[in-house]
């Protein structure tokens, strides 16, 4: 049905790249790092439908917090830590097809840009020195994803997508 439509989702999030290298944080080769590159996001989105296989779409969505490291270790003989963590969010638009599979069933397609914020803070400790640093980077990357969409009703559909962000960060 045409017309205007609102919606919000959740998931996991993870991000693209390796992890945390001790040498990243000054560290020596002994050291042990905890990684969690995975976390839960969401969305909220609006959009107006212009066709029955064609929408725009614009949405928020927080891509949750992602922490590269709690390493501990040694720098230059003496005991040290050291963690960053990045959050990040931002606006996206997108065109979403829409191609009926029978019924009340579609495949769905989406292409668009997200302006993204990632806000990275890192902490390092150790008898020598201790820091802390805080950064925002802005950006803005393209961003695509497939999905199975089923109307309920006239006025109602449930979706389940799969979407990349490109170059986040």
């Amino acid at each position: 049905a045409n017309g205007g439509f609102l919606g919000m989702g959740a998931g996991p999030t993870r991000a693209g790249e390796g992890g945390a290298s001790c040498a990243e944080f000054g560290l020596d080769a002994s050291c042990r790092a905890d990684l969690t590159l995975r976390d839960t996001g969401w969305r909220i989105f609006g959009g107006y439908q212009f066709h029955p296989n064609a929408a725009l779409e614009v949405g928020y969505v927080d891509l949750g917090r992602l922490r590269r490291g709690d390493v501990s270790g040694s720098a230059l003989g003496a005991p040290a830590t050291a963690s960053v963590e990045s959050k990040a969010s931002g606006i996206d638009a997108s065109i979403f097809g829409i191609a009926p599979v029978g019924g009340r069933f579609g495949v769905t397609l989406r292409l668009g840009l997200l302006r993204w914020r990632v806000r990275t803070s890192a902490l390092s400790t150790s008898p020598l020195a201790s820091g802390h640093l805080s950064e925002r980077v802005n950006g803005t990357s393209s961003l695509y994803g497939v999905g199975l969409l089923h109307e309920i009703n006239r006025s109602g559909a449930v979706r389940l997508e799969w979407e990349r962000y490109l170059g986040v960060g």
